[in-house]
């Protein structure tokens, strides 16, 4: 971004409004920017139709007649609970929520959070709090919501609207971190004479950047939360805060161990000082104040003239608390789907040794039975009718879909770099 542009903006904020008069925000109905529908394609989810900006959403609630073609949330609450493991396991909280910079679009830039994602996380959310109520000496990482098992009649919230609430608010409020550290950068950018925010958000966080530490950093800042901590039933907020990040925090315990006695205020610091080494400065003497003030500033004297928050949606929604968005329309893939075995699958098949053959017969379980819920790869770098997912760290399996019979076809498995003879231009 020039540096005129990155003053401009900063005036503009100042000023309480930051979109440019004939640039922005989004209007309701407004088609989601290229690269939100990109990031939901690299997660593995069907991409969302139109943008409603917050102070115009709905959660919608409000019980209807029963439809035969709805699936209601009760009745699959492990398969949301798996969905969302499997991508908040593999991104963090990024995969559930967007945040596009000014620097990247001035018209378009804010925090995209899925309606899909609101709806599941504030299921989860009521059904983890009955959980842990009811037995409260198992740890938050170790609850799991059972398909066959009665839950308690009586939930924690108020009501399930209060629960969506805190789903919400959960969700913006991690990415409403990024965009102070983006204003930040911002201000140093106006300071140096030098815009280096593109770089930190390059190494930093773009989805496929792998920056475990910084997702951490951003997703403790929640700790301290007291808009999020007061929609928590009491004495809640944190259990449900660890039981809805376990997955990451699981799947990357080595690589955290450093952090995970640091409190928010001191990984705040150090993102900070991440963000600061871009622009090759030492923030040493003044890191408590960039790390401090900036933060403070209040989300609900922002949205929506300063930074728009918008709800993203498939199609105009009449679930009313399924789980669908519309009748007959699935959110979730509940059928099995059909499988096939090209000559190459089967002969690198007959050539693995026995722990392999194991390996890759419980993903392919895994693929007939909860394909949209495993952690697939190269859908926004290769073929359109082409993806691929890890066996075990070095051995990587390609499938064909077939859009019309849903059916998946299982190409070959073999080396880290196999995806490369199937079109995939980086692996």
């Amino acid at each position: 971004m020039r540096l005129i542009d990155c003053r401009n903006f900063l005036s503009r904020y100042a000023a309480g409004e930051s979109y440019k008069p004939y640039g922005g925000p989004l209007q309701d109905g407004t088609n989601p920017p290229s690269v939100f529908n990109n990031h939901q394609t690299t997660i593995g989810w069907p991409v969302d139709g139109h943008v409603i900006p917050r102070d115009k959403y709905e959660h919608r609630l409000r019980d209807t007649t029963p439809d035969n073609n709805e699936v209601r949330a009760e009745q699959i609450l492990h398969f949301l609970e798996a969905e969302w493991d499997t991508a908040v396991g593999a991104y963090g909280l990024d995969a559930v929520t967007e945040y596009i910079p000014f620097h990247t679009n001035e018209q378009s830039y804010g925090i995209y959070i899925p309606q899909r994602c609101i709806r599941s996380l504030g299921h989860l959310l009521d059904g983890w709090a009955q959980k842990l109520t009811a037995e409260p000496d198992t740890p938050p990482e170790s609850i799991h919501l059972d398909a066959t098992a009665n839950a308690p009649s009586q939930s924690p919230f108020e009501s399930l609207t209060q629960a969506f609430d805190l789903a919400e608010e959960l969700l913006i409020r991690y990415r409403w971190a990024d965009h102070q550290l983006e204003l930040l950068a911002t201000h140093l950018a106006d300071f140096t004479g030098i815009d280096a925010y593109d770089v930190y958000h390059d190494q930093n966080r773009r989805l496929d950047a792998d920056e475990i530490a910084t997702r951490y950093r951003l997703l403790r800042q929640l700790d301290r939360s007291t808009a999020c901590r007061r929609l928590a039933p009491s004495g809640l907020y944190d259990p449900l805060l660890r039981r809805m990040t376990a997955a990451f925090t699981n799947n990357n315990r080595n690589a955290l161990s450093q952090f995970s006695s640091k409190s928010p205020q001191t990984l705040h610091r150090q993102q900070v000082s991440v963000l600061s080494s871009a622009f090759d400065i030492n923030t040493t003497s003044s890191e408590g104040f960039l790390a401090d003030d900036l933060p403070s500033r209040r989300l609900d004297r922002s949205v929506p003239t300063r930074i728009q928050v918008y709800i993203t949606r498939r199609e105009p929604d009449s679930d009313y608390g399924t789980i669908t968005n519309r009748p007959g329309t699935r959110s979730l893939e509940l059928e099995p789907r059909p499988i096939s075995r090209t000559d190459e699958f089967e002969r690198s098949y007959q050539k693995a040794d026995g722990t392999l053959q194991r390996d890759v017969d419980d993903l392919v379980e895994d693929i007939k039975n909860r394909f949209g819920h495993l952690t697939w790869k190269g859908m926004s770098f290769g073929p359109n009718d082409k993806r691929y997912i890890d066996v075990t760290g070095s051995k990587r399996l390609v499938v064909q879909i077939d859009d019309q019979t849903k059916e998946v076809t299982l190409l070959d498995f073999g080396s880290h770099d196999l995806p490369r003879q199937y079109g995939f231009n980086k692996v």
